[in-house]
């Protein structure tokens, strides 16, 4: 959207907010990477980025050009519930171009567990492995498409097992 009341048209956001809140399980982390684009030639847009409670974290953030955001908010027993990250990126233009988004996060109390997969690796022509995840998920979903806790494979290749447990989820992958 470019359409502005003012001479100068406010940052460009590489991503939207969406509508929805953003779970994060414990020990998980929400990336925030994000760009402004300034939108007048010989500008630089600088960010600013605020969040309720503890959890935000900020590794890089650049102004310039195109400014550049690379952050997240982890989760963690000392945040629980819901937290609101405010993200500002204001250009140099007269009067100065503002762009504001807020993203919604809810900590939840579900610690996934570590995704691992067992099994034979090794496959001759002709030959099946059965492949097992392990258990403390509530849904499984493998690259070959099996939706078990085991997958029964009999080709060689790249093999990625994704568990779910309430609304959180975990990977592993093996080479066959």
């Amino acid at each position: 959207n470019v359409a502005s009341a003012t001479s100068n048209i406010p940052p460009i956001s590489s991503v939207s907010p969406g509508c929805d809140t953003i779970r994060v399980c414990l020990n998980d982390t929400f990336p925030l990477n994000m760009n402004f684009l300034s939108p007048e030639v010989g500008q630089t847009t600088s960010i600013e980025v605020e969040a309720t409670g503890d959890g935000l974290f900020i590794n890089n953030n650049i102004s310039g050009g195109t400014a550049l955001l690379d952050a997240g908010f982890a989760g963690s027993n000392d945040n629980l519930g819901v937290h609101t990250i405010t993200v500002t990126a204001t250009d140099d233009g007269v009067p100065a171009g503002v762009t504001t988004l807020q993203f919604i996060v809810e900590v939840i109390p579900v610690e996934i567990p570590v995704m691992t997969i067992s099994g034979d690796l090794d496959l001759c022509a002709g030959q099946t492995s059965v492949l097992l995840a392990n258990e403390g998920f509530d849904e499984y979903i493998w690259s070959t498409g099996c939706e078990t806790i085991d997958c029964e494979v009999g080709t060689s290749g790249l093999v990625t097992a994704q568990g779910f447990l309430s609304g959180c989820s975990a990977e592993a992958s093996v080479q066959v």
